[in-house]
């Protein structure tokens, strides 16, 4: 098995989940916008309630604005969390990778007729050797946090997911309450 390519196709995954909870989160964004605006509908509508002096209606609509507030506060929490709380880690640049190679050749530029001849591998073998090795670990530790990264995003996706709801739910109540209220 080629563990370069495992860790490579591991890291990448990893992007593609991230790539996939972003397109959600743009989803979330675009449904809280929308709720957002019902609830303009709905505090138009209290207006008329209150000038109509409709005081028993207020009991419910009231409280049940609070709970939206609420929600809104909590959603708006969960929404900062899956996308800006958590950082990704990436594969080191171009220029520090070329600066590792660079430092390998020279330790074993310098060492080789010391230590490595007895190898009977080349230099060159024993850099690439030693680079492939570092590309590795970058990869795996690059994938590691991405992973918890992406883990912790989903968590907060599905309860983002269930605050969303509960918020529509309550919305959708609120409005046809008040669409029965007598004007």
């Amino acid at each position: 098995m080629n563990w370069l390519e495992f860790y490579k196709e591991q890291y990448y995954r990893e992007l593609e989940r991230k790539d996939r909870l972003n397109e959600k989160f743009n989803s979330f964004l675009t449904i809280v916008t929308i709720i957002g605006g019902g609830l303009f509908v709905i505090l138009n509508k209290l207006v008329d309630v209150i000038n109509d002096k409709q005081y028993n209606s207020l009991v419910i609509i009231v409280p049940t604005l609070i709970i939206i507030c609420i929600l809104f506060v909590l959603i708006f929490k969960y929404m900062y969390n899956v996308y800006y709380e958590k950082e990704y880690t990436y594969l080191n640049s171009i220029e520090k990778i070329e600066q590792k190679r660079k430092e390998y050749e020279d330790f074993y530029t310098t060492s080789y007729e010391e230590y490595y001849k007895s190898s009977n591998k080349t230099i060159e073998q024993l850099v690439e050797e030693k680079m492939i090795q570092n590309i590795k670990e970058n990869l795996i530790e690059a994938t590691d946090k991405n992973l918890k990264t992406n883990n912790e995003r989903i968590y907060n996706n599905v309860i983002l997911n269930r605050l969303i709801l509960s918020l529509s739910i309550i919305m959708f109540l609120l409005y046809i309450y008040m669409i029965f209220i007598p004007s």
